[in-house]
């Protein structure tokens, strides 16, 4: 494939993006970068696919807790088991289902 601006063969290349394996065309002139349609595609259901949000640490009883976003309604149900992973080091959690 030429590059449209300035008529030089790009490049291809693989580059890993949200954790998808995709293909680059990089014009090694000016820089340009293409991706196709399908790669376009998958990134965008990934995109799509993933939830983030800040949310504010509450009171439950004695202990602490938070509220999960509207959307997971659909996936989780009162009484459902989560399987629940702190790293101390990242200061992150990650949360799946049981």
């Amino acid at each position: 494939m030429k590059c449209g601006k300035c008529k030089v063969n790009m490049r291809e290349r693989p580059e890993e993006r949200m954790g998808l394996n995709i293909t680059i065309q990089e014009c090694p002139r000016c820089g340009k970068r293409l991706i196709s349609m399908d790669d376009a595609i998958r990134l965008q259901e990934r995109a799509l696919s993933r939830i983030e949000d800040v949310r504010t640490v509450v009171a439950v009883g004695n202990s602490i807790g938070i509220t999960l976003p509207a959307v997971l309604k659909k996936i989780l149900k009162k009484g459902d088991k989560v399987h629940l992973i702190w790293d101390m080091d990242a200061m992150e959690a990650k949360l799946a289902k049981a």
